[in-house]
């Protein structure tokens, strides 16, 4: 995800200087940056300081937090001591309110079901013998598909929840045919356009192939959660189709690793983001011509 934000950047912003920041150099990600910095873990005590020290001495125009560890760390934190850490830096990011809202799978399916959005129902355990199964064991928090186990039974119910931190048991929707991935833009919450991609995943979790549509009730979804959170940025939504319903099983409050195949069907939610002058009205995904991707672990892609 971080690199293809890189690519998107460099591509807008040629003659841009792009810091990068991980635990460490050995990958690909120093091939997008024109400089690669060692960072803390987002959730170690020392990570704030070290951050705040890269602030200090570099002034960057723009941060983007772009995974949930530093966006946990980051909304926990009140607005003066934001103000303190990023000084005249812009963060590129959602805001508090919708992290904290959808960075926790629990509150994420309050919050829809209170606004009248379908969401796989959440169990407690012990389960009712009523309950039927397949069920979902996943983490609370997070995002992909690692980690997340399909029960049968209550044995493999109670073997999942041996082996993952902080579990939810969550009814199972099928048809992994029928999901879709969709880039959400807004600013305060109007003029909200969607990038839907209907996909299959990787063996890694990620994103292995998929073909941008457009369906209009996809879209009526994502402007209903646009509109009632104020939506100020980028999200990602995750549904699924069963019988005649969508139900949404995730948003992450960021970018996602489509961010650079949404950018090439016109999508370009980095350059709105850092660009609050640039028009999205430009982008009518109605009228985008139907392609597919192929992707790479490494972030190439076909088309």
């Amino acid at each position: 995800m971080a690199q293809n934000v890189a690519r998107c950047i460099r591509e807008e912003f040629p003659s841009a200087y792009i810091i990068g920041s991980d635990l460490h150099a050995f990958h690909s990600g120093k091939l997008f940056v024109d400089q690669l910095l060692h960072s803390q873990m987002a959730d170690s005590e020392t990570f704030i300081d070290r951050l705040a020290s890269q602030i200090s001495e570099f002034k960057p125009d723009f941060y983007f937090p772009l995974n949930e560890l530093e966006l946990t760390a980051l909304s926990s934190l009140t607005v003066t001591e934001l103000d303190n850490l990023f000084g005249n830096t812009r963060v590129v990011w959602s805001g508090p309110k919708i992290l904290n809202l959808f960075l926790n799978k629990v509150s994420t399916t309050k919050y829809l079901s209170s606004i009248n959005i379908n969401t796989p129902t959440i169990y407690n355990f012990p389960l009712d013998d009523s309950i039927e199964f397949p069920l979902i064991i996943k983490p609370a928090e997070g995002s992909g598909s690692k980690g997340i186990y399909l029960c049968a039974n209550i044995m493999e119910v109670n073997a999942a929840l041996v082996f993952t931190d902080n579990p939810i048991i969550q009814q199972y929707i099928p048809g992994p045919e029928t999901e879709y991935t969709v880039g959400v833009f807004a600013r305060n919450g109007s003029n909200t356009k969607t990038a839907i991609f209907r996909r299959t995943l990787s063996a890694g979790g990620g994103t292995g192939w998929c073909q941008n549509v457009y369906n209009e009730e996809i879209h009526h979804i994502c402007e209903i959660i646009s509109r009632e959170t104020l939506l100020n940025g980028s999200i990602n939504v995750q549904l699924r189709k069963h019988g005649t319903e969508f139900y949404v099983f995730e948003i992450n409050p960021r970018f996602s690793s489509t961010v650079y195949i949404r950018s090439i069907i016109g999508f370009r939610d980095v350059l709105w983001s850092v660009d609050e002058l640039s028009s999205t009205d430009t982008f009518d995904p109605g009228l985008n011509l139907q392609k597919t991707f192929g992707v790479y672990q490494t972030g190439t892609k076909l088309d």
